[in-house]
């Protein structure tokens, strides 16, 4: 079942020719690889000859060059593979990175950095080096001992037997060890997972239990108790896998060794047979052995190959696309239409029920007290986030936020701006064109001269916060030159007083004719840039209010 998952997935993202072609390379490689196991026979011979009297090094200059020429060809074999690899890799890479992109923002907020840097190098490792010569290696071994079984068999009927054995041993160990790692090493990793969890909620549920020396004990017997079912299981785990594993090893294998060196003495001191076969059957019956571990590197490359094919389909296969399409500007009948939308977050209702046309040609303010999901009411304006119930329309009837992009007519300001580890002006334009002499205006209004040529590192890393929301208002005052619309969150937290002055000032002027909701809990950002109110209240309802001069930003609030 992996491995028909496996090829469904390399042919889904590269094609099967590709795929075809890796495994045709890796295959042809290990052919090369192992065809050194003829050499045996040319020390049988040279032995021989020796006891014979006819002694000639020809045979051993036919074994070294036999040996050269493959470890050559072999090298050369495993340099197309690598680039052929490296080939397929970097296309399946461009296929996740484009599932990446097509991800609803929030979406990949919440996975985090660490959950893409594991899917795109760990997990992806782990399904390309099962095509590698040394996993597909392990394969071959298992026909590789076939036929050295019967090679030993056709030597010495006895040996052959003996070795037949030793192989079928490991080979139902193999199948046992598989239904322990699909079963008791799942259980453990299930177990150990959960309990981790039932801790960490046991001491996080329970502050009170610090209180007291007794309720310490009492917790540390509840933890221990779920600590201990935990270590049984991983207690079973190793026994059974060492018993299963260690006793073939150590007890069955030096027994066999010591039955066929004297089976095999003793027929040479009788003369059956020859001692450049002793040789040969020797050096096979050590190669046999050595492949046995075969069995179980095909088991651990199965069972981590699925765990990571589980997650690569997953996240290709999870329903969290941006199946969206373009926004129609060609009528404008209102800002936004919310219809009858409801709308809960971890069980807290956002809106209930609500209805409200806002209108165009406005600068509203969406106002409320903290913590009550202003933030979560402005994804779902976006269209990051669907409402349980209900239609939230932009612009038009024809316009459904969850089925069109709603960026592409409105600039965004917030107080966390996105910035990239590029230059100034690659930040500020991202992949427009770039306008050289609104560039030049944008440094100097903005006073960001210091930055310019200048890499502003990952998260602006590179810069200090005031930095950050003025290469963000920069950002901003561009898109508003080619959208109509906009949304600031909280943009100007991280100014000083002097600097968000002059930054006002700037960001009024660009705003002139534009249609925009700005989120804010400062009085001075209030009175610049908005002339009406969206009050959101804690039922989960919202109200349009007319915003009369001078009324402060603090009565709408309190007389919520």
């Amino acid at each position: 079942m992996t491995l028909k998952k496996l090829f469904n997935f390399v042919s889904m993202t590269v094609g099967r020719r590709s795929i075809f072609v890796l495994f045709a390379v890796s295959l042809l490689c290990v052919l090369i690889q192992s065809a050194t196991v003829v050499v045996p026979f040319f020390i049988e011979h040279f032995i021989n000859d020796i006891q014979t009297g006819n002694f000639s090094v020809r045979i051993l200059y036919a074994a070294g060059l036999f040996y050269v020429l493959a470890f050559a060809l072999g090298n050369l074999v495993t340099f197309f593979y690598g680039k052929i690899q490296i080939g397929i890799k970097n296309k399946i890479q461009v296929n996740l990175v484009r599932s990446i992109l097509s991800r609803n923002p929030l979406y990949i907020r919440t996975k985090g950095e660490g959950f893409f840097a594991k899917l795109m190098e760990n997990s992806l490792e782990v399904v390309m080096n099962f095509f590698a010569p040394y996993n597909l290696r392990n394969f071959f071994l298992i026909i590789q001992n076939c036929v050295i079984v019967g090679i030993l068999f056709y030597k010495n009927q006895l040996v052959g037997i003996f070795c037949a054995v030793l192989f079928l041993l490991y080979f139902f160990a193999y199948l046992l060890n598989n239904k322990l790692f699909s079963t008791i090493l799942m259980n453990f990793i299930e177990k150990s997972s959960s309990s981790t969890a039932l801790i960490y909620d046991f001491i996080r549920g329970n502050k009170s239990l610090f209180a007291s020396e007794q309720s310490l004990k009492f917790a540390e017997r509840k933890i221990l108790k779920v600590l201990a079912t935990v270590r049984k299981i991983e207690f079973r785990l190793n026994f059974f896998f060492d018993l299963i594993f260690t006793s073939v090893g150590n007890l069955f294998r030096p027994c066999l060794n010591i039955v066929i060196v004297a089976i095999l003495g003793k027929s040479v001191l009788e003369g059956s047979v020859s001692f450049g076969t002793f040789v040969l059957v020797i050096t096979y019956y050590n190669l046999l052995q050595s492949g046995m571990n075969s069995f179980q590197g095909i088991s651990d490359s199965i069972f981590h190959t699925a765990g990571a094919l589980n997650s690569l389909s997953l996240f290709l296969g999870e329903n969290t696309t941006f199946s969206k399409k373009a926004l129609k500007t060609d009528s404008k009948e209102f800002f936004y239409n919310i219809d009858s939308v409801s709308f809960s977050l971890n069980e807290n209702f956002i809106l209930k029920n609500a209805s409200l046309k806002i209108g165009e040609n406005f600068h509203y303010a969406l106002v409320g007290q903290s913590g009550l999901g202003k933030s979560s009411l402005v994804n779902l304006l976006l269209g990051l986030q669907s409402p349980q119930t209900g239609a939230v329309h932009f612009l038009s009837g024809k316009n459904d936020v969850s089925s069109v992009h709603v960026f592409e007519d409105v600039a965004w300001f917030s107080q966390n701006p996105d910035i990239f580890n590029l230059t100034l002006k690659e930040n500020i334009f991202l992949g427009d064109k770039i306008d050289e002499s609104e560039y030049a205006e944008f440094v100097k209004i903005l006073e960001l001269e210091k930055l310019d040529g200048r890499l502003l590192g990952s998260g602006g890393e590179n810069i200090s916060g005031g930095e950050r929301q003025r290469v963000g208002l920069a950002r901003f005052l561009h898109q508003l030159k080619s959208k109509n619309h906009y949304f600031i969150d909280e943009g100007f937290v991280s100014l000083d007083e002097f600097t968000k002055e002059k930054m006002l000032l700037v960001t009024k002027k660009s705003l002139c004719g534009k249609t925009g909701i700005c989120i804010t809990h400062d009085d001075a950002v209030f009175q610049s840039l908005c002339d009406k109110v969206i009050l959101y209240d804690k039922n989960g309802t919202i109200s349009l209010l007319e915003k009369p001069e001078g009324k402060p930003l603090k009565d709408f609030i309190a007389a919520e």
